[in-house]
């Protein structure tokens, strides 16, 4: 979840340095960078409001980007439009380790002490139920409250 959540960040911001605007870098995001060159093409336009008037992006794009501001106006005034509770989650705490070879998820999850559906819900990105080789070792995330040891050989 995090690799993803800075992979994604990092492809947003290139966007927004292609597009110049955080509306078209957002657009091009929820339809495709393609999809917006093109219409940037067609109506020779970066802006995004024009391009929402002339109906040059998918419906749901040119709907995304006011929805988004809608959000942002609520999260930084929530009591203005009638969000008086906070709701508080509170998040497991997780902490890195560092895998040495190629090992099976279970046996992780048998060491570090944790149950393999928690080691498969830090760590989406296996696949194949087990770390990848690695010459220098491979980072998976277990809940902090796992076992101490920091390293599996």
């Amino acid at each position: 979840m995090l690799r993803s959540t800075k992979a994604a960040a990092r492809y947003l911001k290139d966007l927004k340095e292609e597009f110049g605007s955080w509306y078209m870098a957002m657009a091009a995001y929820n339809c495709g960078e393609g999809r917006v060159r093109s219409a940037i093409r067609r109506h020779r336009t970066r802006d995004f409001w024009t391009l929402q008037k002339r109906r040059a992006l998918p419906r749901e794009t040119a709907e995304y980007i006011p929805k988004f501001q809608a959000a942002m106006a609520i999260a930084r005034n929530p009591k203005k439009y009638g969000f008086d509770r906070k709701t508080h989650y509170e998040f497991p705490e997780f902490k890195r380790v560092t895998i040495r070879g190629n090992l099976a998820l279970h046996d992780i999850a048998k060491r570090q002490k944790v149950s393999v559906t928690s080691l498969k819900a830090l760590n989406p990105h296996l696949l194949k139920n087990r770390t990848p080789k690695a010459r220098r070792g491979y980072d998976v995330w277990v809940l902090a409250g796992a076992s101490t040891r920091r390293q599996l050989d």
